[in-house]
């Protein structure tokens, strides 16, 4: 070869290298076919770039902007391409790692390409679940299938909204990556973890003040209720409904066995406890008269159980639980009063425990469908006596409990919820509204985030 060709080949060489260094450098693939890691295991099917490298985000000296400024950032590329035969979905997560010391509430995304998001805020995402301990917080940020050879790509921007901040927001480290999942080889989150996301969080929240009713969004409390650690929400909450069986119900708490207390949103139907008054038995959900009897009130719980769940085929996804019909007494001067009555009426002294008996009516029942209690009530922000309109389980109807009140006078009465949304009580041949309550298996998974327009709804 000449001398005079050598330096122009040279060049040539050059050239050729560094326009493959940038048609790849501004990325980095997952290997589908490197079985070594994590990624490649999870990804077997997709071929993944960063545009920035790196599937992390970091972020310190976190400050605060406008949703207009916001938009004019950079985004994080996201393109997946499915390198297999069959249509195949991914899950896009955004995991925030335990190192991250700023408040997740102003943090807004904005999605374009394949997927759009319009400043949607990081909470508002469905929950996600993932192995990794270090996560405080995992959020889907888009669900994609995929078709064979197919590419998809996602320009994601995230910042914090400053209308979002309530106390200072200086300095603050912020610390994520990007989680890609194969919908196949996903393990969705169970019910009552998509409620509870941290239970020492609530734990350290302590007990509430039940001397004053709740009115703000106090979220979720802890209380023991005789098997082991419930979580009750309290207060103006409004990320706590379900749709279920085409009706609505609310969230009012997850037992112990994590089980998935609701109630439903509205009465229904108008009706007596109980067609008899005068005697003390007609306070029990069952009683004792020469074999066990079925009260009203449960007969028609029955019915309209078996109308509206089991007649849907939805019954295997409802499960038995405790209903607390506490007949628990004492008797001063010729008059008897139940335990709910000293503990919500002469104390401030709610419980989801169920006493002990020694009555041949009421007591601790294991049943598919029953009421709320006024220990209930109150734990979600009602007080006896008091009105309050303004927390979630007052709807301006008034509706019956299953706990007893008092007897005296041949005359029976339980707890009531008053239209106002306080807590009263009323014989058990009045009329008032029946609120039927179920218990949701805790392994079903649900979509939704909770709210009025976007209710958990089980994903069967």
């Amino acid at each position: 070869m000449k001398k005079k060709y050598i330096v122009p080949l040279i060049i040539i060489g050059v050239v050729i290298i560094s326009l493959i260094s940038i048609s790849t450098g501004y990325g980095v693939y997952l290997n589908v076919n490197n079985k070594s890691s994590k990624e490649s295991t999870t990804l077997d099917c997709f071929k993944v770039y960063f545009s920035n490298n790196t599937n992390k985000i970091n972020y310190t000296n976190v400050d605060t902007i406008t949703n207009d400024e916001g938009k004019e950032i950079s985004p994080d590329t996201i393109t997946v391409t499915n390198i297999c035969d069959t249509d195949k979905e991914l899950q896009v997560k955004l995991n925030v790692l335990d190192n991250t010391t700023t408040s997740l509430e102003p943090l807004t995304l904005n999605v374009t390409g394949n997927v759009n998001l319009e400043d949607v805020l990081y909470l508002s995402l469905d929950n996600a679940r993932t192995d990794n301990k270090k996560v405080i917080k995992s959020k889907l940020v888009s669900k994609n299938k995929i078709k064979p050879n197919e590419t998809i790509r996602m320009n994601i921007k995230m910042w914090f909204d400053e209308r979002k901040v309530k106390n200072g927001f200086d300095n603050q480290e912020f610390s994520a990556y990007y989680e890609l999942v194969d919908t196949s080889d996903s393990t969705k989150v169970p019910f009552n973890e998509t409620i509870i996301i941290s239970k020492d969080d609530i734990n350290r929240k302590g007990s509430p003040d039940f001397t004053y009713t709740s009115n703000t969004d106090d979220g979720l409390f802890m209380m023991n209720d005789g098997v082991g650690n419930s979580y009750y929400f309290r207060g103006n909450v409004n990320n706590n409904y379900v749709l279920f069986a085409d009706l609505m119900w609310r969230i009012v708490r997850v037992n112990a066995d994590n089980s998935i207390r609701l109630v439903l949103n509205n009465n229904a139907v108008v009706t007596n406890y109980s067609s008899h008054i005068n005697a003390i038995d007609y306070t029990g959900l069952k009683y004792i008269y020469n074999d066990l009897v079925n009260n009203d009130v449960m007969n028609y719980l029955y019915t309209w159980y078996n109308e509206n769940i089991v007649a849907k085929k939805l019954d295997q996804y409802v499960i038995p639980q405790n209903y607390c019909n506490d007949s628990s007494n004492e008797v001063r001067s010729y008059h008897t009063y139940f335990g709910g009555f000293n503990r919500l009426v002469n104390a401030n002294n709610p419980q989801l425990a169920c006493p002990a008996t020694g009555a041949d009516f009421g007591g601790n029942y294991v049943e598919k469908v029953g009421l709320l209690t006024a220990d209930e009530i109150t734990l979600a922000g009602g007080h006896y006596n008091i009105p309050n309109t303004s927390y979630y389980l007052a709807n301006g109807e008034s509706m019956f409990t299953m706990t007893p009140f008092e007897y005296g006078g041949y005359k029976a009465s339980v707890f009531v919820m008053n239209s106002d949304g306080s807590l009263g009580s009323n014989l058990v041949n009045a009329v008032n509204g029946i609120r039927p309550v179920i218990n949701l298996d805790s392994t079903v998974n649900v979509t939704g985030s909770g709210t009025i327009d976007d209710p958990y709804v089980i994903d069967k």
